[in-house]
């Protein structure tokens, strides 16, 4: 199976300034707060939730179904909550963040350099060729996301995404609702084939595959 060789500009981890030249993109807010002890405790504060278990429960459950070297794309990582999944099943992943400080948390994650890369970017500008990850995964986004960039980000998951894109959404009764119906009509050629309720019925894990 064909490797991800991304055109990322690799992030590096010695040096706390973006790269010029990637976008801080127009979801920077999320950025913004994920910072200091926001993004050294995140995790604490969300392991022991249901919704978290929830999530990682389906999530994997969905991931077990692919093979070994399977493509993988993450964005936002966050604090790398996968990477140990992904380790432990060998898939040829890349993350992708647009905190410097939770792309440090993710690092202390990563424990194989053969396999795994992490990198500064947007999901609204995806610095990756087309069709070169086999699944991509935008989880805990939707939120920091207005209308308008959840299409584009969707748009960007399709045309980087072969197979299957998870992405996680609060669909109703929230003020940062992103509707079902917003969600499809991003959708080109690729259709939901999987909806799972992870904190309740308003809050989905959701599949897309291609028609």
């Amino acid at each position: 199976m064909e490797k991800i060789v991304p055109e990322v500009l690799e992030w590096n981890p010695d040096n706390p300034v973006p790269p010029e030249n990637v976008s801080p993109g127009l979801n920077e807010g999320g950025a913004r707060k994920y910072v200091g002890n926001v993004a050294t405790e995140y995790d604490a504060r969300r392991e022991e939730a249901p919704k978290w278990k929830n999530e990682q429960r389906i999530i994997t459950g969905w991931l077990d179904e692919l093979p070994e070297k399977t493509a993988l794309m993450d964005i936002p990582v966050g604090t790398g909550r996968f990477i140990p999944y992904y380790e432990k099943r060998g898939f040829d992943w890349i993350g992708m963040d647009m905190s410097m400080d939770m792309l440090k948390e993710s690092l202390k994650k990563k424990t194989r350099n053969d396999v795994g890369k992490l990198a500064h970017a947007s999901v609204l500008d995806i610095p990756m060729a087309e069709k070169l990850a086999d699944v991509s995964m935008m989880i805990r986004l939707t939120r920091w996301l207005e209308p308008h960039e959840c299409v584009r980000a969707l748009q960007e998951l399709q045309r980087v995404t072969k197979s299957k894109i998870i992405i996680t959404a609060r669909v109703a009764n929230h003020p940062f609702a992103r509707p079902i119906k917003l969600i499809e009509s991003a959708l080109d050629g690729w259709e939901i084939t999987r909806s799972e309720g992870a904190d309740g019925e308003d809050y989905r894990i959701i599949m897309l595959e291609p028609v």
